[in-house]
């Protein structure tokens, strides 16, 4: 029936003529007696099943094919979509990094974190690079004000220990 509707249809396209609508349902009966012609001889599914029986081991067998088919399946979809929160996870961290470096205070903070401020001392780094020496000698043996020299070491050729202090006890020291 829904075969004659879509044959007719079709005709309607190509145009109103008579013959077409004709042909169009004597092709669809036709089709549809050939369709019942086939299956009639065909066996039945009782016959079949008597002529090809199944065995327990392929019952078995085609049952946890199909079980690890759906297994697989479901285990694809929960690693992808945990692919697609870890994405949107850092996305969201690159867009925070980026609006907290963009302001000034939240930046100064980032950055001490990271390099390393200690609460009772700080650690730089001088390069022995400067051109002459008397630079070097000025900033050690003289301090700015209220800072005075309290002792000096040589452990080896290279390295050399001064410590200074204030009038609070804080202390000053280069290595």
């Amino acid at each position: 029936m829904n075969k004659n509707k879509k044959l007719h249809t079709v005709s309607k396209r190509n145009g109103n003529n008579i013959n077409e609508k004709h042909f169009d349902a004597i092709m669809a009966a036709a089709i549809e007696e050939s369709v019942a012609k086939e299956m009639e001889s065909l066996p039945s599914r009782e016959e079949l099943d008597k002529l090809y029986p199944r065995s327990y081991a392929f019952d078995t067998r085609v049952m946890n094919m199909i079980k690890d088919a759906e297994g697989n399946t479901q285990g694809r979809g929960i690693v992808n979509n945990l692919k697609k929160i870890a994405a949107v996870a850092c996305l969201l961290v690159m867009v925070g990094m980026v609006s907290l470096m963009s302001v000034e205070s939240s930046r100064n903070l980032i950055f001490n974190t990271f390099s390393g401020s200690y609460d009772d001392f700080a650690a730089g780094d001088a390069n022995d690079n400067t051109p002459d020496e008397d630079t070097r000698e000025t900033i050690i043996n003289y301090p700015s004000e209220g800072i005075v020299y309290v002792i000096g070491h040589m452990l080896d050729s290279q390295t050399v220990i001064i410590i200074y202090s204030n009038e609070p006890g804080e202390r000053l020291i280069l290595q």
